[in-house]
């Protein structure tokens, strides 16, 4: 009995062996399954440099092993090239990091994490978190850099674009946020377009892009708007690059400054705020810096939709100008020009779209000599907020100094009233910086300002009001004591720095970039901060002196009145000429028939009828009509265009020569006031010159533009 017994134990025993070694293998492969599942934490993953070291011997390193690294469910995106990957820290665990890893690779693949500390110190320098991923014969080492800012990672399907690129061309686009803000990261995914944008900015290796969400399908490209990082629901995002700016600060510390200062200061209670987000970006598997995103104002987030329009001011509008939304002015203030992309299904411009900033800038031309009339157009607040602010940043972009008026210009009519807001945009050129090669940053001096000389505050100005000058001063002062004091200044300035700097983005930035315009990163924002100060000290003294108070010239940049709105340079819609031709007051307009045949066409005859001309006039079917805007007079002439020949017009004598050298002049009142080559005049069937009244210093000029259309 007792020898059956000790053979039944030696059974139990192998029994329960086996059973053990059953359990050790089920444990190892749960192990193995919890990490390519469910994950296993970092800290678990992490070894130390000896057992680092010995990963990697007796293997052969390769540079090509295909595998996927992912963070708490999140794949983290990497520059294969470098050996990157990158991490975007939750926003409430940056500094003890331990996310679920997961592997995603060949059976048989491991990796192995070397132990390090993150800290804010090594997250600011820029140290990567050294990884090995082996099998039992070879093994890659990468590094992982890791982030406190949200990641970008944006791919072309079908290609980018070129590099040289400059019209505008959308390409689609797969588009991945990794979205750290609040306590768990989470991933937002879309598809859309993009294409480059920006005038400057996009001749930058670094580019700008401009982002539309939204899916093709047989009716077109359906809009989709969505939310990004606490920003609100919209289509369209803008990518700014910040390559010429040293401490790539600058157009976010500015709208920011708005934001918290002036952007629902009006009447209206309308919040004009540009709101920026930093970001860092990977494009088609390759790093491309850091990066500011935001969305442009539009009809719908202003609150205006139905009642007007938002305009891009400009006055380049040139083909590179990239908006939908153009509007230009030349230096005295006057609409000009149009963008021809803002059109109609048929390809017309959409003369409904134009029709309230073209109707606001009648009512400012019939009130520039009256001051109240001009307050009754236009937001005080929102006016003087714009006109200080531009001068604060030295906003070069936003007046006429360097060519350009960059702003959005919201307008809408409301209870039988035009109103405007002036919203500020493009402002990488300001404080203190105007050319864009490293060695001429800061060349703006801390005491150098930038007046406004365009608008309605700026013909008040002009016209000599001193309550505005008083009402500008306050102002400054107002805005100095609360949101522009150095206390809530330096704070936003704190809060940039801990994201360009401390999140070590600047630093990979310069790394992807070294050709871009850029500071030490040791340096920080140490001499933003001092210009910025030198710039308040100087216009506290400025705004503080009753000299400035009393001097109309310390307020505007140019003393000249503005004697005329419209002006049409860049032109080709015969539609919206003919609707606002009448409303250009004291412009007068030649049309020069070079083919009578043209008034048997139909698009030409009913052209003609918009502008006032009658049937019977037509009829005769005249070779010249030159007539007052409005149609108020006119003068038909048949058989002109012969040498010598004479027409008394509203504008006064009008005669025509023709040259030896196959040049016509045309000549007011024995001046010459156009000239050009017969065979040009030839060219096309019918041309139109307007004659817009201008002032020189020699006294009164018509100033011609001439317009060929297609009919």
């Amino acid at each position: 009995m007792e020898k059956l017994s000790v053979e039944n134990n030696k059974r139990n025993f192998t029994v329960i062996a086996v059973a053990a070694l059953a359990v050790v293998l089920l444990a190892a492969v749960a192990v193995l399954f919890l990490l390519r599942s469910t994950g296993v934490r970092l800290s678990e993953m992490s070894v130390n440099e000896s057992a680092f070291a010995s990963i990697k011997e007796g293997r052969q390193e390769t540079f090509e092993m295909p595998f996927s690294l992912i963070f708490d469910d999140i794949e983290l995106p990497a520059d294969l090239s470098e050996g990157r990957w990158y991490y975007s820290l939750p926003e409430a665990k940056v500094s003890k990091p331990d996310p679920r890893v997961k592997i995603k690779g060949e059976k048989g693949l491991k990796v192995a994490f070397l132990e390090a500390d993150v800290t804010e110190e090594s997250i600011r320098e820029n140290v990567p978190m050294e990884f090995v991923a082996y099998t039992d014969s070879e093994y890659f080492c990468g590094e992982i850099y890791m982030t406190p800012l949200p990641l970008i990672v944006m791919d072309f399907p079908e290609g980018g674009i070129a590099p040289d690129e400059k019209e505008k061309e959308d390409k689609p686009i797969h588009f991945q946020l990794i979205d750290n803000y609040g306590k768990e990261t989470h991933l937002v995914t879309a598809d859309g377009n993009a294409r480059l944008r920006g005038y400057t900015t996009r001749k930058y290796p670094k580019k700008p892009y401009h982002i539309e969400f939204g899916t093709e399908g047989p009716e077109g490209f359906k809009k989709n708007r969505i939310s990004l990082l606490d920003m609100r629901e919209d289509f369209t995002w803008y990518l700014y690059p910040a390559y010429n700016d040293q401490e790539r600060v600058r157009n976010v510390f500015s709208f920011m400054l708005w934001e918290e200062s002036c952007g629902t200061d009006n009447a209206f209670g309308i919040d004009t705020s540009i709101t920026y987000r930093y970001t860092e970006v990977l494009i088609d598997g390759r790093y491309a810096g850091l990066y500011a995103i935001c969305c442009p104002p539009d009809e719908r987030s202003l609150g205006i939709k139905d009642k007007g329009s938002v305009y891009k001011a400009s006055s380049n509008n040139s083909g590179l100008q990239v908006d939908d939304n153009v509007i230009g002015f030349s230096p005295d203030g006057r609409v000009y020009g149009f963008s021809e992309r803002k059109t109609v299904a048929d390809g017309t411009i959409d003369t409904e779209y134009w029709s309230p900033v073209l109707s606001y800038y009648e009512e400012f031309y019939n009130a520039r000599n009256d001051n109240e009339a001009l307050r009754s157009i236009m937001d005080v607040d929102n006016a003087i907020d714009y006109h200080l602010f531009t001068n604060l940043t030295q906003g070069v972009d936003n007046i006429h100094v360097a060519g350009f008026t960059n702003r959005y210009e919201a307008v809408w009519e409301e209870n039988g009233e035009w109103h405007i807001l002036m919203i500020p945009w493009d402002l990488d050129l300001t404080w203190g910086n105007r050319q864009k090669t490293e060695a001429d940053l800061y060349d703006v001096p801390p005491d150098e300002n930038v007046l406004s000389d365009d608008g309605p505050l700026h013909q008040v100005l002009v016209n000599g009001d001193p309550e505005i000058r008083t009402e500008i001063v306050e102002k400054y002062q107002t805005l100095r004591g609360d949101a522009w004091s150095d206390e809530k200044v330096n704070a936003l300035l704190d809060r940039l720095e801990a994201q360009i700097y401390g999140s070590g983005a600047f630093t990979r930035d310069i790394e992807r970039w070294p050709d871009s315009n850029h500071n030490d990163p040791e340096t920080g924002l140490d001499d933003f901060r001092v210009f910025v100060s030198e710039r308040f000290d100087y216009l506290d003294s400025y705004y503080g002196s009753e000299e400035t108070l009393s001097d109309v010239g310390s307020f505007v940049r140019t003393t000249d009145s503005l004697d005329t709105v419209f002006v049409f340079e860049t032109f080709n819609d015969p539609v919206l000429f003919s609707t606002w031709f009448p409303k250009m007051q004291g412009s007068v307009m030649m049309i020069q028939v070079n083919d009578r045949g043209i008034w048997a066409d139909t698009e030409f005859a009913a052209f003609a009828e918009a502008l006032g001309v009658t049937e019977e006039e037509r009829l005769q079917c005249p070779d010249l009509i030159v007539m007052e805007s409005g149609g108020a007079s006119r003068t038909v002439v048949q058989d002109y265009w012969t040498n010598g020949v004479t027409a008394e017009t509203p504008m006064g004598l009008l005669a025509y020569y023709e040259g030896d050298s196959g040049y016509y002049g045309l000549y007011l009142d024995g001046k010459q006031c156009y000239t050009d080559t017969v065979s040009t005049r030839n060219d096309e069937p019918v041309r139109l010159i307007v004659y817009t009244p201008a002032v020189s210093d020699e006294g009164d000029y018509f100033n011609s533009q001439v317009m060929d259309f297609d009919f």
